[in-house]
C-alpha cells in the first residue's frame, strides 16, 4: 500500500496476473519464430503479463482505466549464425562459437531452416555447438522482426543504391583476450542502427567499423576489413565477409540472415579472421 499524495480523488489500483481460462498468460516467443505472442506457455524467456486496473471517483463521477503491462522479452537468436539460404563457411580462421561465452544458454554453431547439406565448409573453419549444425529449424520472420525494432532506431539510413561507409562507429566493443572470446560494451542504452536498402542494394561496412546494439538491414550487407559488433545483426538478404590477412572481425551476440532477396550467405575470410561468438548477455 502507498499513501496518496493528494486528497481530491479517491482511487484504487489493483495489479494481478492476466489470465485466460484460468491459466496465467505470458508474453514471449514460445514457438521460436522470432515474434513474441501471448501464450499460457511459461519458460525462462517468457515474461509475465499484468493487468493493472485503476478506479477513481470524485464529485459523483467515476472512471476506470485498465491496461496490460509486461517487460519486453529478449529477441530470439537461435545461435551465433541463423540462415535461410545455402551458406558457405570458408577459411581456417573462421570460428562460429555456439557455446555461451557469457552464461549457460548454449546453442548450435549454425542454425538453418534448410537441410544440413546446404551448409558447406572449406578451408577448415571451426564450428562449435551441440549440434554443430541444426537443420530444418523453425523459419523465423526476419522482416517482421526488423519492422518491430526499426521504429526505435537512433541511426536510420535510406538508400536505393549500393553504399560504402568507412570507419563508422556506433559504439566500440572491448575485445576479449582471444579473438574467439566474447567482447563487452559499455554503451547504455545500446544503439539501434537501421539501413533501408529497399531489398535491392547492399551496404558495405569497411575500415574498422564497429557498434553496440542492433544492426538492422533491409537488403544485403558486406563487411570488409576489421569489424566489431556487440549485439545482434539482422539482415533480410545476404551477408558477406571479406578481408585480408590482418583483418579481424568479431561479432559477439548473433547474426540472423533471411533469404527474402534470394541470396546466399558467405563467410569468406581470404586470410583474415572472423569470429561469431554467441553471448546471452549481448542478446539481452
Amino acid at each position: 500500500p502507498y499513501t496518496s499524495i493528494q486528497s481530491a480523488l479517491v482511487y484504487t489500483v489493483s495489479i494481478v496476473h492476466q489470465t485466460s481460462g484460468g491459466s496465467v498468460l505470458y508474453y514471449g516467443d514460445s514457438n521460436n519464430d522470432g515474434l513474441p505472442e501471448r501464450t499460457t506457455t511459461s519458460g525462462p524467456q517468457m515474461r509475465n503479463i499484468y493487468l493493472v486496473t485503476s478506479t477513481g471517483s470524485a464529485s459523483g463521477a467515476q472512471k476506470t482505466i485498465a491496461v496490460e503491462m509486461t517487460r519486453l522479452p529478449p529477441i530470439t537468436v537461435p545461435g551465433p549464425l541463423y540462415v535461410e539460404a545455402n551458406t558457405k563457411i570458408m577459411g581456417d580462421k573462421t570460428s562460429l562459437i555456439g557455446t555461451d561465452k557469457c552464461g549457460t544458454d548454449n546453442k548450435p554453431g549454425v542454425v538453418t531452416t534448410l537441410g544440413a547439406g546446404t551448409i558447406t565448409q572449406s578451408g577448415g573453419p571451426t564450428i562449435v555447438g551441440s549440434p554443430q549444425i541444426a537443420s530444418s529449424a523453425t523459419n523465423m520472420d526476419v522482416r517482421t522482426m526488423i519492422n518491430s525494432h526499426k521504429g526505435a532506431a537512433n541511426y536510420s539510413y535510406d538508400y536505393t543504391s549500393n553504399q560504402t561507409v568507412t570507419g563508422i562507429h556506433w559504439g566500440t566493443p572491448i575485445q576479449g583476450a582471444l579473438e574467439t572470446d566474447a567482447s563487452s560494451c559499455d554503451v547504455s542504452p545500446p544503439n539501434i542502427v537501421y539501413y533501408n536498402m529497399h531489398d535491392t542494394s547492399s551496404i558495405k561496412l569497411s575500415g574498422g567499423s564497429s557498434g553496440c546494439g542492433l544492426l538492422l538491414v533491409e537488403g544485403d550487407i558486406e563487411v570488409s576489413g576489421g569489424f566489431n559488433w556487440y549485439g545482434i545483426i539482422m539482415v533480410t538478404g545476404s551477408v558477406t565477409f571479406t578481408g585480408g590477412g590482418s583483418d579481424k572481425k568479431n561479432i559477439t551476440g548473433g547474426v540472423i540472415a533471411g533469404n527474402e532477396v534470394d541470396a546466399s550467405l558467405d563467410l569468406n575470410v581470404a586470410g583474415g579472421s572472423i569470429s561469431i561468438v554467441y553471448c546471452s548477455e549481448a542478446i539481452k
